[in-house]
């Protein structure tokens, strides 16, 4: 994804009064804007920015937010009766499940350190990347408990859909309109606890905040496509269809937006360098939180 940046006072250059309250006049802004035009009316954005569309850090707004979507879970529903169960609502249910004969692995479209940092932040972690070695224990338990094989969305999507594996998790965009055959909602940590997944978002970020948002990059709608149509926008007027539900769901249990700070940044890069090795069984966890523990240090003054 390409961004420009454009310096004024009241006004962006293409004409939409700037929605920060705090008098920025930096904006960094989608390439794909005009497309965003053309598809939905982003008029009432110009004019009012809504509550739930502000991202802020430290009370400052730092980003609107035009669209959501967010990780789900989904299951082959035949698979699932066959064995006389319900779609799981925890992660430990899911790891029992997934001990039965029959359901195959547990598929993982999207990179791991997303569900990692997920798990990390509904089991409690710090939105600021404040390194906490026993939350980041427990989350790195939870993710070798349920195991997750990563692959692409669609072929997520489409092993599930053919029975080929029963569950697997994957973001809501990447599920065609009313696929047959599917269970899809949430997850949770634990029973009546929060939901493991982050919200990503499509939509405009102050060019102040560039380094910290440029990480939310790995999990934005890719407006540029028909996925688009499959998120929550965040526009006033905006209906959604009965298609959207899991994801109204992942949203009404809680989950939050992906932290914009540097140092949750730091700690996603961190993670992304360390969980291959982990996943594959080649270090054990208190190895891993010794590298991420170096990773995200500060560097000595």
């Amino acid at each position: 994804m390409t961004t420009t940046t454009t310096q004024n006072t009241d006004t962006r250059a293409d004409g939409l009064k700037d929605p920060f309250d705090d008098g920025a006049s930096l904006w960094t802004d989608s390439r794909t804007i005009a497309k965003q035009r053309a598809a939905q009316d982003i008029g009432p954005l110009a004019a009012t920015v809504l509550d739930h569309q502000r991202i802020e850090i430290d009370g400052h707004a730092v980003a609107v937010a035009q669209s959501v979507g967010a990780l789900v879970l989904i299951c082959n529903s035949d698979l699932l009766t066959r064995e006389g169960f319900e779609r799981p609502e925890t992660t430990a249910q899911l790891q029992t499940y997934l001990e039965r004969d029959g359901m195959g692995r547990l598929l993982l479209g999207t990179p791991p350190s997303e569900l990692l940092l997920a798990l990390y932040m509904a089991l409690g972690g710090d939105q600021n990347g404040e390194f906490d070695v026993d939350v980041l224990r427990q989350a790195l338990t939870r993710l070798t408990d349920i195991a997750p094989l990563p692959v692409s969305p669609n072929k997520a999507v489409d092993a599930v859909v053919a029975g080929k594996c029963a569950f697997a998790i994957v973001p809501f965009d990447a599920l065609a309109d009313g696929p047959d055959g599917l269970s899809v909602g949430p997850l949770h940590v634990h029973d009546d606890g929060p939901v493991v997944a982050l919200l990503s978002w499509s939509g405009w970020s102050r060019a102040d905040h560039a380094q910290d948002v440029s990480y939310t990059a790995v999990s934005m709608v890719d407006l540029d496509s028909a996925v688009a149509a499959r998120a929550i926008w965040l526009l006033d007027g905006f209906k959604p269809t009965a298609h959207h539900g899991p994801l109204l769901e992942t949203i009404a249990a809680g989950a939050p937006f992906w932290p914009l700070t540097v140092g949750f940044a730091d700690l996603y890069a961190a993670t992304e360098h360390c969980l291959p090795p982990f996943l594959e069984n080649d270090v054990r966890i208190e190895e891993t939180l010794e590298t991420l523990k170096d990773l995200t240090a500060a560097p000595a003054s």
